[in-house]
């Protein structure tokens, strides 16, 4: 991701998602699944990764393992105690905005 920061609305695309993207959640919430219960709400990320001149890796660069390459993505170094603290507070930001049912996180490692 690597643009993702706080408040949250600084990086939900207003183009894509006119209402935000809570209503989408919402809205989803409306439908029944397979099962016959309601449709839950799920955000699959991967928040230790950070692309390449993107608003984290130019504002926080202290906070990142530094690759050989500097145009290919990064993580942030998650054993910096300033680094975990920002990814805590966005998730439990975006879990609460969004009322999350369900957190997903990805790790692709090479």
């Amino acid at each position: 991701m690597g643009n993702w920061r706080l408040p949250l609305s600084l990086v939900e695309d207003t183009h894509a998602f006119p209402h935000g993207v809570r209503a989408l959640f919402d809205n989803a919430r409306k439908f029944t699944a397979a099962d016959g219960k309601p449709m839950r709400a799920l955000m699959w990320t991967e928040p230790e990764r950070v692309s390449a001149n993107s608003w984290i890796h130019h504002r926080y660069s202290e906070l990142l393992f530094q690759p050989d390459d500097p145009t290919e993505t990064t993580v942030m170094d998650l054993g910096n105690r300033q680094a975990m603290r920002y990814i805590i507070e966005w998730v439990s930001a975006a879990i609460a905005k969004y009322k999350l049912d369900v957190w997903r996180v990805d790790f692709n490692a090479r």
